[in-house]
């Protein structure tokens, strides 16, 4: 079974999710609007390590920290600022792309108490 950890909207359609997956791995799905004019997205995609990735975002205890996790296909690098946190996920293969977004810090909280919520339940 699938649990969603963080969901971040974008309306309309704009999303940045990240759901536990069944095998215990984090799923990273990006879908965001680089020019709605254009109709023009970003689309980013992969998979993470549940204990790589729940030590990356737990180490981000106070502003100005950072830390990322890695795949076989991409980084994500995280940065906490006082107010907002820098989600930064660079796909390196098959083919280079990369999306740098800034959001509220009550989003990284949020997956700071779910991912200890899931740590308890272990």
């Amino acid at each position: 079974m699938t649990s969603t950890l963080l969901s971040i909207q974008n309306p309309p359609d704009g999303l940045l999710e990240i759901v536990l997956d069944r095998d215990d791995s984090v799923a990273v799905r990006l879908m965001w609007p680089f020019d709605r004019s254009e109709n023009d997205w970003i689309r980013l995609n992969d998979r993470f390590d549940l204990g790589e990735f729940t030590h990356a975002v737990q180490a981000l205890g106070q502003a100005g920290s950072d830390s990322h996790v890695t795949s076989a296909a991409s980084e994500l690098q995280l940065v906490r600022h006082d107010n907002t946190f820098t989600f930064d996920l660079a796909r390196t293969i098959p083919q280079s792309k990369r999306a740098i977004l800034d959001f509220p810090i009550h989003h990284l909280l949020e997956l700071q108490i779910e991912l200890d919520a899931l740590g308890e339940k272990k």
